[in-house]
């Protein structure tokens, strides 16, 4: 099994929470925009690990993340029409609100188990 770039996670998201109007793949961090880290899976360090340790597959089995109501990326809450905390941070408009749920997700508890580098 890899190891969760959890720093890197911590790094993108922290960045996000100061840069509500950039997207992810804007991030200071990426090679391609003069950072130390390759491009990862979704440019994501958690679908990184769960796409590595899932055989190749990236249906959120293997997220080293503790998402609120265990609802991943794109799920929906069950019974809801409620997106995940990761799809309204895509959605939101509201650039402070945004910002807001960038430091949510910078700072989700990563899973009982999982090595960190």
């Amino acid at each position: 099994m890899i190891k969760f770039n959890h720093t890197g996670h911590k790094k993108i998201w922290d960045w996000l929470s100061k840069n509500p109007d950039k997207t992810k793949y804007d991030w200071e961090g990426w090679k391609h925009n003069g950072g130390q880290y390759e491009v990862s899976e979704n440019f994501c360090f958690a679908c990184e690990y769960d796409c590595e340790n899932n055989d190749g597959d990236d249906n959120c089995d293997c997220c080293p993340l503790v998402w609120p109501d265990d609802v991943k990326c794109d799920d929906m809450k069950d019974g809801t029409a409620a997106f995940s905390l990761y799809e309204e941070w895509v959605i939101e408009p509201d650039l402070q609100f945004k910002s807001k749920l960038a430091a949510q997700i910078r700072d989700l508890p990563v899973r009982d188990g999982v090595e960190c580098e």
